[in-house]
């Protein structure tokens, strides 16, 4: 069980944790005195996030409210910066996660956001690599590494890789180097579309899919994970006009894959009462969401990343209501919401099987969808999720 590391507390849910492998700590303790150097030596930028232990967690549901208070506590002690790093050293890039290692094989642990469950590359294919055997190696003098977790999960592509982009545009640093991305990354729609508003050419990135990069000089950042500091210096970067002051769409989103609505016929019909649209992000264009989600006066639906979409209302008023199961009970949203002052409530689905894993889509639960009238009062119906 997960504990808080500063008042020992557990956390609510029983997350299953990385494994914690021999391979992992002997090479982060080999490497310590390098990443301490680097650390006093070359950074160029750092700023602390704000303290969400501040936060205000009183909503319905009581676990709603113990992992929320939680999560804002873990985050204020865990001092979750932002920061960026000039370093002029010889790195190697493996192409599988996006590691660094300063040769010949120090792990420079902050150049990879977010990795405290990804699995460390192999040595062995590292070392074919330097001989020829193996994998190619691409020389360049200098990069700027955009790689990190997941960067085809639109909420961490948002805060992550755009949210970097728009901190080195801002510090100057974007212009001057290279910017390499992951093969996935490179072919992702919203990606492609967004770097167009971001009038960023593709022949400014390299692609990694199965060669290692070799450096003379790397540029790594990280951003302040879901504050408005760094979703508006993104809405800049992505020529985001000003929304009007007052919103006249409903919206409800609905996924096509995982957390789904089972029911989807009956949650249409009376979502039709009360004028709220059921969309899909994922099925429309980077520019469409944009300007849907500018003109949003209530936002709904089932947990996930498409709620990340409120910074487009830009601290205009926009209410949320944000659908949990059970057994995942995030606070980004929460957060990204609070710091646009926006009106959010949670709730919580009615049940979930113990023995079904949080990822799980094919299992049915009762649940609610809120429609909201025009003085923003909620009626609820019942509805399925999976």
């Amino acid at each position: 069980v997960m504990k808080n590391a500063r008042n020992k507390e557990p956390y609510p849910l029983a997350y299953p944790q990385p494994t914690r492998l021999t391979y992992r700590r002997v090479l982060k303790k080999i490497a310590r005195p390098l990443n301490r150097f680097i650390e006093r030596h070359y950074c160029v930028f750092e700023s602390s996030r704000n303290d969400f232990r501040q936060l205000a967690t009183q909503f319905d549901e009581e676990l709603i409210n113990c992992c929320l208070t939680w999560h804002n506590a873990y985050a204020s002690h865990e001092a979750v910066e932002s920061f960026v790093y000039d370093v002029p050293l010889s790195v190697i890039i493996e192409p599988q996660y996006g590691w660094t290692f300063v040769e010949p094989f120090l792990l420079l642990n902050r150049a990879l956001t977010f990795n405290y469950d990804i699995p460390l590359p192999s040595l062995r294919q590292y070392l074919r690599a330097r001989i020829g055997r193996g994998r190619r190696i691409q020389h360049i003098d200098a990069v700027i590494s955009l790689r990190t977790h997941s960067d085809t999960s639109y909420s961490h592509t948002v805060n992550d890789v755009f949210g970097k982009i728009a901190l080195l545009h801002s510090l100057g640093y974007l212009a001057q180097y290279p910017l390499l991305i992951s093969h996935t990354l490179a072919q992702w729609r919203p990606f492609q579309q967004a770097m167009v508003r971001m009038k960023i050419p593709t022949n400014r990135f390299i692609v990694q899919t199965d060669q290692y990069i070799a450096a003379r000089r790397i540029v790594y950042a990280k951003t302040e994970g879901y504050t408005r500091a760094t979703f508006d210096r993104i809405l800049s970067m992505l020529s985001v006009p000003e929304p009007p002051e007052q919103g006249t769409k409903r919206l409800l989103i609905c996924r096509r894959e995982s957390r789904t609505i089972k029911n989807l016929d009956e949650v249409a019909s009376v979502c039709k009462q009360w004028q709220i649209e059921l969309i899909d992000p994922a099925a429309m264009s980077y520019d469409e969401q944009i300007a849907l989600f500018s003109q949003a006066e209530f936002i709904g639906g089932l947990h996930g990343a498409g709620f990340v979409n409120m910074m487009f209302r830009q601290g205009k008023p926009l209410t949320l209501l944000e659908i949990f199961p059970k057994s995942l009970i995030s606070p980004h949203n929460y957060w990204l919401a609070s710091q646009y002052a926006y009106h959010y409530t949670a709730m919580l689905t009615k049940q979930i099987p113990d023995n079904v894993s949080r990822d799980h889509d094919e299992f049915t639960l009762e649940d609610y969808v809120a429609c909201v009238n025009t003085e923003h009062e909620i009626e609820t119906k019942v509805f399925k999720y999976g």
